[in-house]
């Protein structure tokens, strides 16, 4: 993830606020997605708690149509996040 900063376009983007860099990381076998938390250095399973953590931080920036169409997503791919 530390990577991806290293670029000028993306490291100027995040500097003002106009990108927030997400990593996800899709098992295909096991049907499972994770998604990076720079807290904890690794990569999460997003079960239903975890998507509802994520819905919580990014509620701030998101509009309530936003907020009503990932819950709705959330629910109708078994607590995968897709905004």
């Amino acid at each position: 993830m530390q990577h991806i900063t290293t670029y000028p376009f993306v490291r100027e983007r995040l500097e003002k606020k106009e990108l927030r860099l997400h990593g996800w990381w899709f098992d295909i076998a096991e049907a499972d997605v994770y998604c990076y938390e720079q807290s904890f250095n690794q990569f999460i399973l997003i079960d239903e708690k975890e998507a509802n953590l994520i819905l919580q931080r990014l509620g701030s920036c998101l509009s309530h149509k936003q907020r009503k169409l990932a819950i709705m997503n959330l629910y109708r791919n078994n607590a995968v996040l897709i905004l």
